[in-house]
């Protein structure tokens, strides 16, 4: 069992309610997937995501969920949230022969897939059975957590000693690690190939035209200015405006802030905290900027690492 530890970023910015009118930050991400197949091979070498990087390697993002037949899905019940009976599932499931793990798939109406080593289709009725009404399904898969644990802990132990930011996660549904690289280049997915060629490793990253530059804490942009960005304050998860004095002193308190608390003024400017939540192998993170999208109504922060 690997334990995450996770720090604080709490960015206090003064948002000029007069300057709303801040550029929009549109982002679309219409990737599209390819399913390979499920046993890792593969016959062609596999194009970066869109920068000519190549690599032996599958891509994650080219991959795809483990399954059903499309027949076994209905178009009920529809879970919104987590709702889903996981625990339940889960309880039956460990009692069953060849059980690997489950998870909850967004792309079908949140149902829950049962992941066995065989026997899917005496389970897909069995099921059906124990839990009527429920969406979920049984599929058989060709690897075992303790497979993909033990791959993701290989991994680990060769990219530690290096110096780059990294990411390895293991029991995924695609039935591969993933192994995040940070800025995707030749010589990063080169010491994976030579050390994991023709393993059930899949890598992501970042297109280097895309990569975060290096560069300071900026102060302040089109509509916003920064008043406090701490390191290890405030409530994990936690986001809060002040419009007054009192809410302010308030807000102050709460962020845990020792500081003497900048001045606003509050007939043309509110204050909004963001808390940005990650992993102490984490650093550089910045507040970029404040997006505001008036058409939704919305202000959120853009914070990057």
């Amino acid at each position: 069992m690997k334990t995450i530890r996770y720090a604080m970023l709490t960015s206090i910015i003064s948002l000029l309610i007069a300057a709303c009118g801040a550029g929009l930050v549109d982002d679309p991400r219409g990737d599209t997937t390819t399913s390979l197949p499920l046993d890792g091979s593969t016959d062609t070498t596999a194009p970066g995501p869109g920068i000519g990087i190549e690599s032996s390697l599958p891509f994650c993002e080219d991959l795809e969920r483990a399954r059903a037949a499309d027949g076994l899905y209905r178009d009920s019940p529809i879970y919104v949230g987590n709702e889903q009976p996981v625990e339940q599932v889960r309880a039956w499931a460990d009692q069953q022969p060849g059980f690997v793990t489950l998870w909850i798939d967004r792309e079908r109406n949140g149902w829950i897939t049962v992941a066995f080593t065989q026997g899917a289709e005496t389970r897909q009725r069995e099921l059906r059975d124990q839990f009527p009404g429920v969406g979920a399904v049984a599929v058989n898969v060709g690897w075992t957590e303790a497979e993909l644990s033990d791959l993701a802990d290989r991994v680990v132990d060769v990219l530690r000693p290096l110096s780059w930011s990294f990411s390895v996660g293991s029991g995924s549904a695609t039935g591969y690690v993933s192994v995040g690289t940070g800025v995707l280049s030749p010589e990063r997915i080169g010491v994976l190939e030579s050390n994991f060629a023709g393993e059930k490793i899949c890598v992501s990253g970042i297109n280097p035209e895309d990569a975060v530059p290096d560069g300071p804490q900026p102060d302040g942009g089109p509509g916003w200015r920064l008043l406090t960005a701490t390191i290890d304050a405030g409530r994990t998860y936690w986001t809060d405006i002040a419009w007054d004095a009192e809410s302010y002193a308030k807000l102050w308190d709460d962020a845990g802030l020792p500081a003497v608390a900048p001045e606003v003024d509050f007939d043309t400017e509110v204050v909004i905290w963001f808390g940005a939540v990650y992993g102490t192998g984490c650093s550089g993170l910045r507040l970029d900027d404040v997006v505001i999208d008036k058409d939704r109504r919305l202000v959120h922060a853009a914070i990057v690492l």
